[in-house]
């Protein structure tokens, strides 16, 4: 038996070490060499990336993931694939 575990809106806990504006919103950004994605919920976000880095015949083994502070409709600047926020967070390389 499989079971799916869907996770809700970011919450930050307290004394959680997730960057957060001052509304105490942050959100998952991710991105690779074909792309990136953003999201409030990690797995939709994780799920977006995949797409991207199998489309058109790509075969992208990994992307980047970072925690961001805001909420993610907010607009700003992406170099060098990193998303140019104060105080975000890279939280790891994830690998297919």
């Amino acid at each position: 038996m499989t079971k799916t575990i869907e996770m809700g809106p970011t919450v930050k806990p307290k004394n959680s070490p997730m960057p957060v504006d001052e509304n105490g919103e942050f959100h998952y950004f991710t991105s690779s060499a074909v792309g990136w994605a953003k999201d409030t919920n990690l797995l939709k976000c994780l799920k977006k990336q995949r797409s991207h880095d199998r489309s058109g015949g790509m075969r992208i083994k990994s992307f980047n993931l970072f925690a961001v502070p805001g909420p993610d409709t907010a607009d700003y600047d992406i170099d060098f694939y990193c998303p140019e926020v104060e105080g975000t967070i890279y939280l790891q390389n994830v690998e297919y």
